[in-house]
């Protein structure tokens, strides 16, 4: 029996990989600098952190529970997705509507209209 798809993504940290190869070729230094100093040398951690933060901003989302708290982790990783993917037009649009729709929830305090946070009277 094999690994589901998703853990065998986070096992073998095959998307660290192809982010290698973009950091490799992209256009400013601080960006390929900062990708060879923290990522490329341990790519299983940190495609595991990648992945379960991913995966925590989803369950906060969806459950309602710590909605700003996910909501500020989802503008977090898409800045992190968005940087070294600046000049990939692709990549460019759907990282923007990410970051719209983090931004909508977080201004629009989302959280406020139904969630168990609110229930609980936590805010």
């Amino acid at each position: 029996m094999g690994f589901p798809r998703y853990l065998t993504y986070v096992r073998w940290g095959g998307g660290i990989a192809w982010a290698a190869d973009v950091a490799a070729r992209h256009r400013w230094a601080p960006v390929r600098a900062g990708f060879e100093t923290v990522v490329r040398p341990r790519p299983k951690p940190m495609a595991c952190v990648v992945a379960y933060a991913e995966l925590a901003l989803g369950r906060g989302l969806i459950t309602g529970f710590l909605t700003p708290a996910a909501l500020i982790g989802g503008l977090l990783l898409t800045d992190v997705y968005f940087v070294p993917m600046i000049h990939d037009w692709a990549e460019q649009g759907r990282n923007s509507m990410m970051a719209l729709i983090s931004a909508v929830g977080l201004f629009g305090m989302s959280w406020q209209t139904w969630s168990p946070v609110a229930a609980l009277g936590w805010l």
